[in-house]
């Protein structure tokens, strides 16, 4: 279920919280780079011809001095705040590494939005985490304190597109133009075209404390859920994949691998309705997945795997079902899927059933 907030911030959280969160992280990692500096030079502080970890600390006590370890903080004490460049940029250097991850977190290829997630706001119909992306920005900001690139103010305009904050975004593409004029004269665009429709950001609603999330498994384990599902059909895929097929075998069910159970697509052959129900021939071991698997690729190598879509709510579920998951794979000349059945088994997820893209 959709829950439209137009009065609320595209964030989910506070975005004082988000901006106090994105300090402190920075914090950390400008103390982890001077871990780094200080334990490869073998040096102390003020050892000449070390680039000054002290002065590039001290950039984290202004932000979160909670961060900076206590035998390191009477080192700073006294310390004039007197940076050079080169400190700078490796302090804005840190935030955009942090921001780019951030941004990856929180940008996904599935096209169904999960509870706190949303689709994004440029139209692109990819599905994005409101919270991380929205500390994303915050990282961008703080890179933009030490380092004054049209790039990093780009990004934060983008970024405020993807969070649905319109006249923001508008703004900062405008404070970017001078470096990228057409690609945000079509930022400016489109955010336009998205206010005059009155678009804003959809996050799904969470669950509430204490509601079941599925009737689907919730009595032998209600801590597993659609989420497991997703992760064991993703792990089973990417183990065929890497043509580990002694682990992608562990992944089945104690009945298939006993007893097969494929469904696969009837379209010419029928091979793997013949199959079924001839007793030995249909278990379920390493080689026979490896063959059903490279009948399905034409023996071609695949180079991904990803989930695509998966829904807990199907025809003929049973109670300890997790439910089903779409997983596309890939290879050069080939684009391929299996659809699995993923159940809670002994408290752990099992594939209890497999559909091949190919007979």
């Amino acid at each position: 279920m959709m829950t439209h907030k137009p009065e609320e911030s595209s964030t989910s959280g506070d975005q004082t919280h988000i901006a106090q969160t994105a300090r402190h992280e920075f914090a950390l990692a400008i103390v982890k780079w001077c871990r780094l500096v200080l334990a490869e030079e073998k040096c102390q502080f003020d050892t000449p011809g070390l680039i000054n970890a002290r002065e590039v600390l001290s950039i984290a006590v202004e932000l979160d001095a909670l961060a900076v370890p206590a035998e390191w903080r009477s080192v700073l004490e006294g310390t004039p705040v007197s940076r050079t460049r080169e400190q700078e940029q490796i302090a804005s250097g840190l935030a955009v590494e942090r921001a780019m991850a951030c941004s990856r977190a929180g940008t996904f290829s599935t096209k169904i939005p999960k509870p706190g997630q949303a689709k994004a706001g440029d139209g692109s119909g990819k599905v994005i985490d409101p919270e991380k992306l929205g500390l994303a920005r915050e990282f961008y900001l703080l890179a933009l304190q030490f380092d004054p690139s049209l790039s990093f103010r780009f990004s934060v305009a983008v970024l405020s597109e993807k969070l649905a904050e319109y006249p923001r975004a508008i703004v900062e593409a405008q404070q970017a133009e001078a470096g990228y004029e057409l690609m945000a004269k079509q930022l400016i665009e489109r955010c336009q075209v998205q206010l005059a429709k009155g678009v804003s950001l959809q996050i799904v609603a969470a669950v509430p404390a204490g509601e079941p999330r599925s009737a689907l498994g919730t009595e032998m384990n209600p801590e597993l859920g659609l989420d497991d599902a997703k992760s064991t059909a993703q792990n089973f895929a990417e183990k065929l994949v890497a043509a580990e097929f002694e682990a992608a075998c562990a992944l089945l069910s104690v009945k298939l691998k006993s007893e097969g159970g494929i469904a696969g697509k009837s379209r010419g052959s029928g091979t793997a309705n013949k199959s079924r129900g001839s007793g030995t021939a249909n278990k379920y071991d390493a080689e026979k997945l490896q063959r059903r698997y490279h009948s399905m690729t034409l023996g071609e190598p695949a180079f991904q795997a990803e989930v695509i879509e998966a829904s807990d709510s199907m025809p003929g579920h049973r109670v300890t079902d997790l439910g089903w998951v779409y997983v596309a794979i890939s290879g050069a000349h080939f684009n391929e899927a299996v659809i699995v059945i993923v159940a809670n088994e002994n408290g752990a997820g099992r594939i209890r059933s497999i559909e091949w893209g190919r007979p």
